[in-house]
């Protein structure tokens, strides 16, 4: 059987003398394993099709195991990020947090968008890679049923003030200083914070992709955002950007 379908490349190994291993993320069918034969020939018609990051049509046939690769027609190869190394390991990165719920035969459509949008920004010099990077997060959360809650106390409901807030991961989100709340995991969280974290999730990625945030404030949001995920998905641990400096 033959199946036609939009995707990214995530990983690509090589496989045998000249295969390669695709992990490829579609809209309509998610996470999908593929072996494209002979692609690392110099001369194949697939080599510039099987390359990390690259988003193609892809023809696919489906075997017992997996799906063989038979044509592929690139749409844009991403070169750009390439060429740069700390916007290649966000881009890795960004390939991780994709990996987080990527499920085989369980397409998503807003992650898929949002995962090539983010693609395309890191591509343009003028982007604020650390802004652009910390929607991302945000939106691939929301996107996998997770958006933390920044506009009212997780436990009471009620609208957050401006006094100083907590943010509970337990909790899923902000909760409000009130003395009947009991969560173990409370941490402080500036205004400055709620507010970024607000505009992250309300606009979309091309208005994060311009915004310039304070290093210390982006750091904060960073730590928080991490520890959220590490909370709802304990066996993610990003390799990307371990050599990038602090």
């Amino acid at each position: 059987m033959l199946l036609s379908t939009e995707a990214f490349v995530l990983k690509s190994q090589k496989y045998r003398e000249a295969d390669s291993l695709l992990t490829l993320y579609s809209r309509q069918h998610g996470k999908m394993s593929a072996i494209a034969k002979g692609s690392r020939k110099p001369k194949s018609k697939m080599l510039a099709g099987v390359q990390p990051f690259t988003h193609a049509e892809f023809l696919l046939y489906k075997g017992k195991n997996m799906y063989t690769v038979s044509q592929v027609e690139v749409r844009h190869s991403f070169y750009p990020l390439r060429e740069d190394y700390y916007r290649l390991a966000f881009a890795a990165y960004s390939v991780e947090l994709v990996m987080l719920e990527a499920l085989e035969g369980q397409g998503n459509s807003d992650a898929f968008s949002n995962f090539g949008n983010t693609l395309t920004l890191m591509c343009r010099e003028e982007t604020k890679i650390d802004s652009l990077i910390r929607a991302f997060e945000l939106k691939m959360l929301t996107s996998y049923g997770y958006q933390p809650n920044f506009i009212s106390c997780s436990l009471c409901g009620s609208r957050l003030s401006d006094s100083m807030p907590f943010f509970s991961n337990s909790q899923g989100g902000m909760v409000c200083a009130s003395k009947d709340h009991e969560a173990k995991d409370l941490k402080p969280v500036s205004c400055q914070i709620v507010k970024l974290a607000r505009f992250y999730l309300q606009h979309d990625l091309k208005a994060a992709a311009r915004l310039t945030v304070p290093e210390d404030i982006n750091k904060e949001l960073q730590q928080l955002i991490e520890g959220y995920i590490r909370y709802h998905f304990d066996y993610f641990a990003p390799k990307s950007l371990r050599h990038l400096p602090d």
